[in-house]
């Protein structure tokens, strides 16, 4: 509820410094909910992803072998294989 009203808010107030608070709230509330974030926008793209998360890039053949990540255009992969979220 919190995340959704400072939204609502940051999207709503005409008053700049209360949008910026609001925002700084939507931040911090996805860092706290979110363990991974794909942003990707035409041919540029990231992974944004907290500290608890481990894994993004470790791409694996079959035969246990280190691939090469899929990354690049027009949108990066990221395999979920061996991704894994540590404990706080």
């Amino acid at each position: 509820m919190e995340l959704s009203n400072a939204l609502d808010t940051g999207r709503s107030n005409p008053q700049e410094d209360v949008r910026k608070q609001a925002y700084a709230t939507v931040q911090q509330r996805l860092r706290e909910l979110v363990p991974f974030i794909f942003i990707d926008h035409l041919t540029t793209g990231a992974v944004v992803y907290s500290s608890k998360v481990h894994g993004i890039g470790e791409h694996r053949l079959p035969d246990g072998s280190r691939a090469v990540p899929l990354t690049g255009t027009p949108t990066p992969y990221h395999s979920f294989t061996y991704v894994w979220l540590s404990r706080p």
